[in-house]
């Protein structure tokens, strides 16, 4: 009797800051506007060679409902699937999620935990056993995600904000003039 091993999905977590993801620029001046798209340009290299190197055929998005993401870019540039595996405003509402959860500590983390069993449940949805996926979630979320898609697949690299040495956090601007102070780490000493 020979036994066959099932195929089983293979994924890539990425743990991000959303400031990364957004196409516009926050900041308003030359400065920051500079220090945003290198941060940016350096996570869509990050992106790019996860795609590439390994084949990458859907990639799942904790993203804007607007349409544009870097990894909605990809998605076109590469061939691949993409899913948006935000929870939705009508899902928040079904699931009694105030928009103001951020300001309960027992709302922020019950909102966190539906958020991460909703996107689990989205990216079990969306993945074959025969695809590499590319999962990108915020990085308050990767480690619950990471748990989950180890449930369905197998989770073949994992890597966030700490693993990135160029990555700075967002730009610090000045309250009331806008001008770039620099990036969140030489400003605070921390990256988030």
């Amino acid at each position: 009797m020979e036994l066959y091993e099932s195929a089983m999905p293979k994924m890539i977590i990425i743990g991000l800051d959303h400031f990364l993801q957004n196409l516009n620029h926050l900041s308003l001046t030359e400065d920051g506007r500079s220090y945003e798209a290198e941060q940016k340009k350096h996570f869509v290299q990050v992106l790019e060679d996860a795609v590439s190197q390994n084949g990458v055929t859907l990639i799942c998005e904790e993203c804007a409902f607007n349409g544009g993401s870097p990894g909605a870019e990809l998605a076109r540039k590469y061939r691949c699937r993409h899913v948006n595996i935000t929870t939705s405003r009508e899902e928040r509402e079904r699931l009694e999620i105030p928009a103001d959860y951020q300001n309960d500590p027992a709302q922020t983390t019950r909102a966190i935990g539906l958020f991460e069993e909703h996107m689990a449940n989205a990216i079990r949805s969306e993945l074959r056993d025969e695809d590499v996926g590319m999962v990108m979630v915020g990085e308050v979320h990767r480690t619950a995600v990471e748990k989950s898609a180890a449930e369905f697949g197998t989770v073949i690299d994992s890597r966030g904000l700490s693993d990135f040495e160029w990555y700075e956090g967002p730009p610090v601007m000045e309250a009331g003039t806008g001008r770039f102070l620099g990036s969140c780490k030489r400003v605070t000493g921390k990256i988030s």
